[in-house]
């Protein structure tokens, strides 16, 4: 069950599949049909950037230049880092006219990705590859200090203290800043510093008067009856203990699948550091989300069972 599920989260668009094999027949009519249902459609980014790709290709093959370049457009659009693609100089011609369209030469961008309340995380956009540096400007109190900051591929990933300010340069060769994310006076604040309440210990100038309560005897302890308990155990609670069993294992079911997710994604959206092939680096990303996906579902059962089972071991007699 656990296959079939994971094996429908990761089949791709059946309209993207059409359009690979019209374009490998070389039937480009019926490969731009299909491909252009794709660009237009709610399929993931790594899905769309490939059919951008692909159609790009159709019609130059056709003899739409025009078409063709802005086909490479909507690829950068999806993916800005896609590698310049072999083949033919009339390719390598329309993407690189797509390339300055889009990105005039030295472009560099620091785009904001999902990020949590503590964490900041940016994507270095680069398409030309020029060599570049990043630094994080940080404050809590007083003054802003520069902090290097190590990449993850194309990824800045910093945390944020609570009470924090930062802002973000990227930096060329010679130290020009070519980038920069939030600003001194505009910077990104980490969550709130916790507030400690002072409560100011009360005074008094009056003498306290202490009162004495004369010793008492105690009586004696009640007699303590202890009611055996009745052998076995109900059903219920069997039932409980057997969903908790259940749940664990879900959990861990589901976390494997996940970190696998995440294992994949990662190795995917480090082209072209982790892989140099971009239409493998696009598969590994769609099967990395659907693998993520597939995890926390499995977990997320496993959670429900754990919770169910001791509400029944709990409440059982």
């Amino acid at each position: 069950m656990l296959l079939s599920l994971i094996t429908l989260l990761l089949h791709v668009s059946p309209d993207l599949e059409e359009g690979r094999a019209a374009s490998s027949s070389l039937k480009y009519a019926a490969a731009i049909t299909a491909l252009t249902k794709v660009t237009t459609s709610n399929a993931p980014s790594g899905e769309k950037a490939e059919a951008y790709g692909l159609l790009a290709r159709a019609y130059l093959a056709v003899g739409k230049a025009a078409n063709a370049q802005a086909a490479f457009e909507g690829q950068l659009g999806e993916d800005p880092m896609t590698e310049d693609p072999s083949g033919a100089p009339k390719v390598k011609q329309a993407f690189l006219a797509a390339k300055r369209a889009r990105f005039p030469p030295g472009t560099v961008q620091l785009a904001k990705r999902p990020s949590g309340s503590d964490s900041l995380v940016l994507e270095l956009i680069n398409p030309w590859r020029l060599p570049l540096s990043v630094v994080a400007w940080e404050a809590t109190t007083g003054e802003f200090t520069k902090k290097s900051v190590t990449l993850d591929g194309l990824k800045v990933v910093l945390a944020l203290p609570a009470g924090s300010k930062t802002w973000v340069q990227a930096l060329d060769a010679n130290g020009k800043s070519v980038a920069t994310f939030a600003s001194a006076s505009e910077p990104v604040l980490g969550p709130p510093a916790p507030v400690v309440a002072v409560v100011p210990e009360k005074k008094t100038d009056a003498p306290v008067e202490v009162k004495t309560t004369p010793t008492t005897t105690a009586p004696p302890p009640l007699p303590m009856t202890i009611t055996p308990a009745e052998p076995g155990m109900s059903v219920t609670r069997v039932t409980g203990f057997v969903l908790i069993g259940v749940g664990a294992l879900a959990m861990i079911a589901g976390g494997i699948v996940a970190g696998l997710g995440f294992a994949d994604y990662a190795k995917g959206d480090g082209f072209p550091f982790t892989i140099q092939d971009i239409f493998e680096a696009q598969r590994l990303k769609t099967q990395g989300e659907s693998e993520q996906i597939a995890g926390a579902v499995i977990g997320g059962g496993g959670v429900l069972a754990l919770i169910g089972g001791i509400a029944l071991v709990v409440g059982g007699k």
